[in-house]
Formats: structure tokens, C-alpha cells, sequence
């Protein structure tokens, strides 16, 4: 088992600074804050930590699909690197986020047991992001239902 901080991480790297980078990192910091507030003693077979790659002027993804990233079979670690499409943050961006930490926690599964790091799901991962869904909609932040994202 993990040490329960590692459960589930969120992160982002950005690859510019203002407009659209900026509204991503106050939305995908929310969550992330969100995550580390509801986490507390949970104790995932797998850590996750999800980044976030947010296209800026500077740099911008070279890949367009959710992917996984370095993988420790000794510390049963994982990360899954999302790109975060160049548009507009939408009014739901919570939602989204949250959508794409849902994938990204589908994807991590597949992987890990595919590769027989892990003998069972990872509904501990999703119900923290189900607790961080219900967190930020009860009224501690003003966010619309969840929504898929249209492309």
C-alpha cells in the first residue's frame, strides 16, 4: 500500500504565463487544493499523480491524448500526464477537471494491472474525486454540474 499523501496528486505544468494558462492554473489549483483537503488518511494500491499540460505561448503539448507517465513498481507510483486542449476555460472547467481526473484514474487502472502492479481497482482514487466533486458543489465553491467537454 502507499502512504495515504500519495492517494492522488494533481498537478499542471504551464506553458506560458497569462490568459489562458492563468485561468487553467486558478481552476486546476482549486482542485488540487481540493484533493489534498479531502484526502486524508486514504490508502490507494497505486499513488497517482495526474499533471495537467496547459498550452501556452512558449510551449504547448506535442500529444493530444491522456497518457501514462513514469511508472514505480517499488513505491507503486504513477502518473498520467493529461493535455489540456487550447481553448478557452469553460464556464464548467471544475467539472472538466474533474472529468479528466476520472479518466485519468480509468487509464492508471488498465495500466497498473494490466502490468500486474496492482490486484484490484482503484475505487479509493475515485471516491476522492467523487468527495472533491461533492466538496466543491456544496457550496465551499460556486461550480456548475458536471458536464462532458465537447470537442
Amino acid at each position: 500500500m502507499t502512504r495515504d499523501w500519495e492517494s492522488l496528486a494533481i498537478g499542471a505544468v504551464y506553458g506560458g504565463v497569462g490568459g489562458r494558462p492563468t485561468a487553467w492554473q486558478e481552476e486546476i489549483s482549486a482542485v488540487g487544493l481540493a484533493v489534498m483537503s479531502v484526502r486524508g488518511s486514504s490508502v490507494s494500491p497505486l499513488a497517482l499523480n495526474v499533471v495537467f499540460h496547459v498550452p501556452g505561448e512558449v510551449i504547448s503539448p506535442d500529444y493530444t491524448e491522456m497518457r501514462t507517465g513514469k511508472l514505480s513498481r517499488i513505491d507503486r507510483t504513477l502518473m498520467v500526464q493529461v493535455p489540456v486542449p487550447d481553448i478557452d476555460v469553460p464556464k464548467n472547467a471544475v467539472g472538466v477537471i474533474l472529468t479528466w481526473c476520472r479518466e485519468a484514474i480509468d487509464l492508471a487502472e488498465a495500466f497498473a494491472l494490466r502490468r500486474k502492479v496492482i490486484a484490484e481497482p482503484l475505487d479509493v482514487l475515485r471516491g476522492l474525486v467523487d468527495d472533491v466533486e461533492h466538496v466543491m458543489l456544496s457550496g465551499q465553491r460556486n461550480v456548475p454540474r458536471l458536464r462532458r467537454l465537447k470537442e
